[in-house]
């Protein structure tokens, strides 16, 4: 299930109205008009206000961004770990891996946070803009969700035409086989060129069973830190050396 009741009461009944809405305009009238003894006018009143609430929408995003709003748990300004250098790590929300032992589960949630919004993205591209900022990475959560892709490729679309220095790695908990294969769920339209921004994919789940803390960037050894600049110009699949 999707729908985390940590969040805003708006929040609730945009989530809701996007998945079920008939069901939940009946199952929140309902609770309502018991709770406050509201008879049945009240009850037809309060669907119909339910079912006219307005999706909410980041500006300056197309069509396809429009359609579902991606969410984020948090923007790390500086982080180390995530990368090569200073980089400015982007957790989105919304993954359906599940990984074993997943140190985020409540990412998991696809509204799980902050919607991404076109000032979010106009703040992550001044946290990219100081000198010893070398690039973003992407986590999560999973990047590559179809709900995610839309706008990350709007973001990463920005990054490449106006910080061009600034370098882009992805995590990924699928490989980078399964995201060149149709039919694969995160295998859509917009990948390809997601991919062709991403300098660097750290790719597969996390195994416990093959955990290694010496590892750099990653956290167990069946995941690869792969280069795709080179792994597409050679048409053979190039890795990171492995040094910080």
């Amino acid at each position: 299930m999707l729908i985390s009741t940590g969040r805003k009461p708006l929040q609730r009944k945009q989530a809701l109205k996007a998945f079920y809405p008939p069901v939940a305009a009946v199952w929140a009238a309902a609770v309502i008009c018991k709770r406050t003894g509201w008879n049945q006018v009240g009850f037809i009143r309060i669907i119909i206000t339910f079912l006219s609430v307005p999706a909410a929408e980041p500006t300056g995003f197309s069509p396809t961004q429009r359609s579902i709003i991606m969410h984020y748990s948090i923007i790390k300004p500086l982080s180390i770990e995530n990368g090569p250098g200073c980089r400015v790590s982007l957790f989105v929300s919304g993954c359906r891996n599940h990984c074993p032992h997943c140190f985020q589960q409540e990412t998991w949630d696809f509204c799980y946070g902050t919607e991404f919004t076109e000032e979010t993205e106009k703040e992550i591209i001044e946290l990219l803009k100081p000198v010893w900022v070398k690039g973003i990475t992407l986590l999560g959560g999973e990047p590559f969700e179809p709900e995610n892709q839309p706008a990350l490729l709007h973001l990463t679309n920005r990054i490449k035409a106006e910080l061009s220095e600034k370098t882009i790695w992805a995590y990924s908990g699928c490989t980078y086989e399964q995201l060149h294969t149709p039919g694969f769920r995160a295998c859509t339209d917009v990948t390809e060129a997601l991919l062709d921004n991403i300098d660097v994919l750290v790719d597969g789940p996390f195994i416990e069973a093959r955990k290694n803390l010496l590892l750099p960037f990653r956290g167990s050894d069946n995941q690869r830190l792969i280069d795709l600049r080179k792994t597409k110009e050679t048409g053979a699949i190039v890795l990171v050396p492995d040094k910080r």
